[in-house]
């Protein structure tokens, strides 16, 4: 048996502004140029997550297409791309937060995140077990790979619940977010 380790990038998330870092990437040139350059330097995986013109999360499907587009134009690079299914910073509904995954099969992951929480003490991040069967519906008609982001423990017993009810598949990939205020914070 070999162990692997794979590097997921995470470029810009969806609430961190350009002031506090300004090597964030914005619009769809930079994502997919900071994509392909962590592919270069050894990232298996980029974690895709878009901006709007004033910088604040967007789930606006064309930018996800545009991004996609140049980032695959680099006929060398094969790195697997994993995309947001949470990344706006207003009310977005369900369907708004499935339309890129519907409409661009070039997305082979999605983000899961298996449970509602209280993001940063400032806002409800809301999951509704309604809308994590709806996701894990189109992640399976669309063949994207889950990526399960464990934000908080009691996501652990989601999840195994949700492999249990066959609402996702096994084997499980799942990546640990650690230091959100609000949430799961190791000493």
């Amino acid at each position: 048996m070999s162990n692997k380790v794979f590097i997921t990038a995470a470029l810009t998330g969806a609430v961190t502004p350009k002031d506090i870092n300004e090597h964030i990437p914005l619009t769809p040139e930079e994502i997919a140029e900071d994509a392909y350059n962590c592919w270069k330097a050894g990232a298996a995986v980029v974690h895709l997550h878009m901006r709007d013109d004033n910088g604040m999360g967007s789930m606006e499907a064309a930018r996800f297409k545009k991004t996609i587009e140049l980032l695959r134009a680099h006929k060398d690079c094969d790195v697997v791309i994993c995309c947001t299914s949470s990344g706006a910073t207003y009310p977005i509904t369900s369907e708004e937060r499935m339309v890129h995954f519907k409409s661009i099969p070039e997305i082979e992951m999605g983000s899961y995140d298996v449970g509602t929480f209280n993001w940063g003490c400032y806002a409800v991040f809301e999951n509704s077990p309604q809308f994590l069967v709806e996701l894990a519906k189109c992640y399976r008609e669309y063949d994207v790979k889950t990526e399960l982001e464990i934000f908080d423990m009691g996501m652990l017993g989601n999840a195994k619940h949700y492999l249990k009810t066959g609402v996702l598949d096994a084997p499980l990939y799942c990546q640990f977010v650690l230091g959100v205020l609000g949430v799961w914070s190791p000493p």
